[in-house]
């Protein structure tokens, strides 16, 4: 991945917005972000890969119904809410480009976000994810489930100071999060 999917990923955006640059836009400066390599392995039962989720089965309430206030509040808004009810769909919710307009307009968690959430609080150790801004694949791990796992992550560039361990696994998962 070069430089600038990189900036893309970390600051939400590739190009110039307003006459602003992706970091005044995010307030951090292009030095205050560090690229590191890193290697490791997760176990392939405890991730969930989203580009595979067509074929896998999902559950949702059949019956369930948004009460009439919502949905009036919501084409009031501009903002029309649809409820989720494939794997196709939710692969489509999750990719969405302009996932940070809910957050930034309605002070609310995203689909992603929740999402994340749920994959986490389930124990799994990672979701494999194509990028919304670059298509790349993307992969984020939860060490906080790595109890009882052989999973692990390490740098494999040298630590910036030695207070920075180079690795996590399950004997010091804890001292991380």
């Amino acid at each position: 991945m070069n430089t600038i999917s990189i900036s893309a990923e970390v600051l939400g955006r590739e190009e110039a917005t307003g006459g602003l640059t992706p970091e005044e836009l995010a307030l951090t400066k292009s030095d205050s972000i560090a690229v590191v390599s890193v290697s490791g392995k997760l176990e392939w039962f405890s991730t969930f890969a989203i580009v595979a989720a067509c074929r896998v089965s999902l559950i949702w309430f059949k019956n369930f119904k948004l009460p009439k206030s919502l949905i009036v509040r919501s084409r009031t808004s501009g903002f029309p809410i649809e409820l989720v009810k494939t794997v196709n769909q939710l692969g489509k919710v999750l990719e969405q480009r302009n996932w940070r307009e809910w957050p930034a307009i309605f002070d609310v968690p995203v689909v992603p976000q929740i999402f994340g959430g749920v994959v986490m609080d389930a124990g799994i150790e990672g979701i494999l994810y194509k990028s919304a801004i670059t298509g790349a694949p993307c992969l984020v791990v939860f060490p906080q489930n790595f109890q009882n796992s052989s999973s692990w992550i390490k740098l494999d560039d040298p630590v910036p100071i030695p207070e920075v361990r180079g690795r996590i696994d399950s004997g010091n998962f804890s001292s991380f999060v």
